[in-house]
C-alpha cells in the first residue's frame, strides 16, 4: 500500500494541476513533470519540448537500486520484497518516461549518446535533436588572458565533495602523483562545497592527513573557481556519472587540458564529435572510472610535456568557440520555439 501511495500520490497531484495556456511549453525532464507536460500537450495542442541535461528515468533506476530500503516491523519479508517494490518504482519512471516522449514534439539532449538512449527508450528518432550545453566566453577572457605559473604543478578539481564526484579517487591519484613529483613541487586544490555530505568530506579529510598530503591538498569549499583557473596546469574530473559537465567547458574556455573520467560526453568535449571538430585535436585525456593509477598516469605525463598542455588547452579553447558558445545555444532555442509556434518544425 505505501508504496503504491507513494508513487501514485505525486502522479494524483499532477493530474489535479490547473494548467495554462501557452505557446510553447518547455519541459526539462521526464517523470512527473514530464507528465504534467504531456497533459497541457494532449489538452490544448500545444507545443511540446522536452530536453533532459541528465536522463531521468536512468538516474532514478540507479537512485532506486542502490537505495538502502528501510523495511520497518517485517525487516525480513521486506528484504525479500525489495526487488519487487524497486521494480515497481522502476517501472512507474520508464512508463512516464515513455509518456513524455510519446507527446513530445522534439527532444532534445546535450549530446549523441543521451539521444541515442532516448530512440532506444521510445522516443521517435525524428523528433530527437542534440543541442548542447553552451558557455559565455567573456566570463574567462580574461582568466585565459591571466593564466600564469606558480612554480609547482598544480592539479585542481572544481566539483561538489560528493560521491558522485569519486574525490576519493582522485585523492588516491594525488598520493600516486606526490610520490612520484615530491611533495614540494605539487600543488591540488579541490573547489567546491564541502558540506552536501558531511560523513564523506570528513572521509576525504582524513585520507589527506593519512597520505601526508595536508600540505600539498585544499579542500577549499565553496569559491568562485576563475582565480583557481588561472594557475591551474590541468583540471581533473573524476566524476562516476556526469550530462556534459560544464567544469570541462569552462576549463576548456580558459585553455585548460582536462583529465577526465569516460561519463557523460566527455570524450566527445575533449576529443570531438566524428567530422570537422576532431581537426581541432584533443584537448586532454579520458580515463577510467574509479581508476587512480590511469588518472595519475594521465597527469604524469602531463606533468612532463608543458608544450603538450599548451596545444591541448588550444585545442580546447578552439572547439569551445566553434561549437559550445553559449549564444549558439541561446539561438538555437529561440528557433526551435519560434518554428514550433509556427508549426514549421
Amino acid at each position: 500500500f505505501w508504496t503504491w501511495q507513494a508513487t501514485h500520490l505525486p502522479l494524483f497531484n499532477v493530474l489535479t494541476t490547473p494548467l495554462v495556456e501557452a505557446d510553447v511549453v518547455h519541459c526539462i525532464s521526464t517523470g512527473y513533470a514530464g507528465c504534467l507536460a504531456a497533459l497541457h500537450k494532449a489538452q490544448f495542442n500545444i507545443p511540446l519540448v522536452t530536453t533532459e541535461h541528465g536522463l531521468y528515468a536512468r538516474e532514478r533506476s540507479q537512485e532506486i537500486w542502490d537505495s538502502e530500503w528501510i523495511p520497518g516491523e517485517d525487516e525480513a519479508h521486506a528484504r525479500r520484497s525489495g526487488n519487487f517494490f524497486k521494480g515497481w518504482w522502476n517501472r512507474m519512471f520508464q512508463s512516464l518516461e515513455r509518456i513524455t516522449y510519446g507527446y513530445s514534439d522534439r527532444i532534445v539532449s546535450l549530446f549523441e549518446a543521451n539521444r541515442r538512449y532516448q530512440i532506444s527508450h521510445g522516443a521517435p528518432e525524428e523528433r530527437t535533436r542534440v543541442i548542447p550545453n553552451g558557455i559565455d566566453l567573456s566570463l574567462y577572457d580574461g582568466v585565459r588572458k591571466s593564466r600564469r605559473g606558480t612554480g609547482k604543478y598544480h592539479v585542481g578539481l572544481v566539483g561538489r565533495v560528493v560521491p558522485i564526484k569519486d574525490i576519493k579517487t582522485f585523492l588516491n591519484a594525488c598520493k600516486i602523483l606526490a610520490d612520484r613529483t615530491g611533495t614540494a613541487k605539487l600543488e591540488v586544490s579541490i573547489i567546491g562545497p564541502k558540506d552536501e555530505d558531511t560523513v564523506y568530506s570528513a572521509q576525504c579529510e582524513e585520507m589527506i592527513r593519512s597520505y601526508g598530503l595536508g600540505k600539498v591538498v585544499r579542500l577549499v569549499g565553496k569559491s568562485d573557481p576563475r582565480p583557481f583557473y588561472e594557475t591551474l596546469d590541468v583540471s581533473v574530473l573524476t566524476s562516476l556519472s556526469e550530462g556534459q559537465p560544464m567544469v570541462v567547458l569552462e576549463s576548456m574556455a580558459c585553455g585548460i587540458p582536462v583529465v577526465a573520467t569516460e561519463v557523460g560526453s566527455c570524450r566527445e568535449l575533449l576529443e570531438g564529435r566524428p567530422g570537422e571538430d576532431r581537426d581541432f585535436g584533443s584537448a586532454g585525456r579520458i580515463t577510467a572510472l574509479a581508476d587512480p593509477a590511469e588518472t595519475a598516469r594521465a597527469l604524469l605525463e602531463l606533468r612532463d610535456a608543458p608544450q603538450l598542455r599548451r596545444e591541448m588547452g588550444r585545442s580546447g579553447r578552439r572547439r569551445v568557440e566553434r561549437y559550445y558558445r553559449l549564444e549558439q545555444v541561446r539561438e538555437s532555442y529561440l528557433d526551435l520555439y519560434r518554428n514550433m509556434r509556427h508549426g514549421r518544425d
